[in-house]
């Protein structure tokens, strides 16, 4: 299935997943990967659900290494 004839919902969720991983500076490498995912039927919201967990974990460990450098 192409990008095109991908139904409406399953394209924005290729969106969403593309700008989630470019907000959070996740290789080029993954976003292709979670595009071909996000194409197939079924598992668009695990993909997004993932997305969203790397996304909130990149950020806490953000601030945790933040943290520990200003205490040094």
């Amino acid at each position: 299935m192409t990008w095109a004839s991908a139904p409406k919902a399953d394209r924005l969720c290729g969106l969403a997943v593309k700008i989630l991983a470019q907000r959070s500076g996740v290789t080029i490498a993954v976003v292709v990967v979670a595009e071909e995912v996000v194409v197939e039927v079924g598992v668009v919201l695990v993909v997004v659900v993932i997305a969203v967990v790397v996304v909130v974990v990149i950020i806490i460990m953000k601030n945790i290494y933040i943290a520990l450098l200003q205490k040094t």
